[in-house]
């Protein structure tokens, strides 16, 4: 299969809506979920995270999740990359049983988890090293993404020497180096400015329309899910269940100017009363919080 068949349009060729997602569906079934559920227990009081989810993730599609904080968001992206375990279930990977931590599924954190002892290159190399590449091998794969994410001009700086958005990238290459087959993306940009945030999803875009990469990405930002991706999980408060899987039924490529668009509105007011319906719930309760200073009045 061509690696862009389903992800861009011809230009000024109307969008199918319809067989864009035959084609998608058609393809092989990469990360099963099946009746997956989480429970925590602390001091003898079991929490449950998440209930009994099923899903099927297809090769190359890139998957948003969402939902009010507290639903599972974060967990359910840790569990698919073997950092935690779960409670009851089936988490298969091109249909063989997930366990633990695996090259096969990158990981990048909202958080800029980059050693700050070690250069960009020296970062970007760790991966293949941890995997027995010599170093020499190691280097010059660094020194591709290094390329890939622009930042060539930087292989000898260190973290702390870099903006917020080089530091992204240089987390992206640091999972995409070892060529997993999941990028998984635990709110990546939540720290970013909105103009560099808006940079960072235009180029996350153009790396998964070349590579042949399956994304799972975690937001909270609604305009970032639409515009990002080809299904939206939107996942119920706690305990977190799915409560939709939306369609984006906009063409590919996409740019921020489809936000302005009636098609982008319709979409945004559907997510909208899916998550603000949840936060209703858990904002129900919340205590009543007492006034704490004296009201003043004027005579």
């Amino acid at each position: 299969m061509n690696p862009l068949e389903i992800t861009s349009t011809a230009p000024n060729a109307p969008f199918n809506h319809i067989d864009y997602f035959t084609k998608l569906y058609a393809r092989p079934v990469i990360l099963e979920i099946k009746q997956l559920s989480q429970v925590f227990t602390q001091n003898k009081v079991q929490r449950t995270i998440l209930k009994q989810l099923n899903l099927s993730i297809h090769k190359r599609e890139l998957v948003c999740i969402i939902g009010p904080s507290g639903c599972g968001k974060s967990t359910l992206s840790r569990i698919i990359a073997g950092l935690d375990g779960f409670s009851e279930g089936e988490l298969l990977m091109d249909g063989q049983p997930i366990h633990g931590p695996s090259s096969e599924r990158g990981m990048v954190f909202q958080g800029y988890t980059l050693f700050p002892w070690k250069t960009v290159k020296q970062n970007i190399m760790f991966g293949p090293l941890m995997q027995g590449l010599s170093h020499v091998m190691a280097e010059s794969k660094a020194r591709e993404w290094t390329h890939i994410v622009g930042l060539e001009k930087y292989e000898n700086h260190y973290p702390h020497q870099l903006s917020g958005g080089m530091k992204q990238r240089v987390a992206i290459a640091r999972a995409l180096v070892n060529e997993p087959k999941i990028l998984l993306m635990d709110e990546p940009f939540g720290a970013l400015d909105p103009h560099t945030r808006q940079k960072m999803q235009r180029h996350l875009l153009d790396l998964w329309t070349s590579i042949e990469l399956t994304i799972i990405f975690v937001t909270h930002d609604m305009d970032e899910a639409i515009l990002l991706a080809d299904r939206i999980i939107a996942l119920k408060a706690s305990p977190g269940q799915i409560a939709d899987i939306i369609e984006v039924d906009l063409p590919r490529p996409r740019s921020p100017e489809v936000m302005y668009t009636p098609e982008f509105k319709a979409l945004r007011a559907r997510v909208d009363r899916l998550v603000y319906a949840q936060e209703e719930i858990l904002e129900d309760a919340l205590p009543h919080i007492p006034r704490m200073t004296p009201v003043s009045t004027r005579k």
